[in-house]
């Protein structure tokens, strides 16, 4: 699977303007430091290279933070329409978590968890915008399951309200997902690779989708895995689709209406899945 989708959901969804790196300077330091360090080499607080293979979601089996990381940057961006400029990753997804777009809890965990990091560390308050976060929570939870190395770089500025809705859903037509992603600037091709690459990570819950998916050993917060192997980014989802292995509950639910991944991946005749 290429990865130009990520690489543009990563970077060209804010706009934001590179700076030499002088040094000191201490909004860099502290995203690297957030980045690259671990609380194992003595750190006080928790950064995302150790907090992405974990969840915080006890009654969560097959969650870690990675997967919902993940979907909450998505969610965040999602709203980014390419005619007008408004909406992108500026964490505007605080906002608007009430919405039917973005059910389930990973949206406010994730941004509980980011959230925590001001009351933790001066410097993450002072220099590292919520947005920023979201985005490097992105680039990490990639890096560390065995994804690829993205380009990042920090500066985008917190939305103070919500956005427009934007954010596609299951039940919708492969029309509909096309008009979506074309208004966030992505085209079929790139709709195809960012939603096989976003879904090799986590899954379906009850509690967001009770018409998709049942309880996981009675919880409604256990995920109904993406592939079979919802903790690491790999080409599964592809593979186990085109082989007829696939348990994707977006693919074999009963719920015929919310098959959106099976309708998406065979839009352009599996073209671009079998890549």
């Amino acid at each position: 699977m290429s990865t130009r989708a990520l690489l543009a959901l990563a970077t060209a969804a804010s706009s934001v303007r590179a700076a030499v790196h002088i040094w000191p300077n201490p909004h860099l330091d502290t995203l690297e430091f957030l980045r690259f360090d671990t609380i194992n080499m003595g750190n006080s607080i928790p950064t995302f290279a150790s907090e992405s293979r974990t969840t915080n979601d006890a009654d969560g089996k097959n969650r870690n933070n990675a997967a919902d990381w993940i979907r909450t940057a998505y969610h965040d961006m999602a709203t980014y329409n390419i005619e007008d400029g408004t909406g992108g990753l500026d964490a505007s997804i605080q906002f608007e978590m009430d919405r039917d777009e973005n059910p389930g809890d990973g949206f406010s965990n994730t941004i509980t968890f980011f959230q925590s990091l001001y009351a933790t560390d001066d410097d993450v308050a002072q220099y590292v915008s919520l947005a920023d976060l979201i985005a490097l929570g992105l680039v990490s939870a990639l890096e560390m399951n065995d994804g690829p190395s993205l380009p990042f770089r920090g500066g985008r500025i917190d939305a103070t309200e919500a956005n427009a809705p934007g954010v596609p859903n299951p039940t919708q037509s492969v029309e509909e997902h096309t008009a979506s992603f074309a208004r966030q600037g992505f085209n079929a091709t790139e709709m195809i690779e960012l939603i096989a690459c976003g879904h090799s990570f986590g899954g379906v819950q009850n509690a967001a989708f009770p018409l998709v998916v049942d309880k996981v050993d009675g919880s409604a917060q256990g995920n109904v895995p993406f592939d079979s192997t919802p903790l690491h980014f790999d080409n599964n989802i592809a593979t186990e689709f085109l082989d007829g292995t696939t348990q994707n509950p977006l693919v074999v639910s009963k719920n015929v209406s919310a098959l959106s991944d099976a309708r998406i991946f065979a839009s352009d005749g599996n073209v671009t899945i079998s890549a």
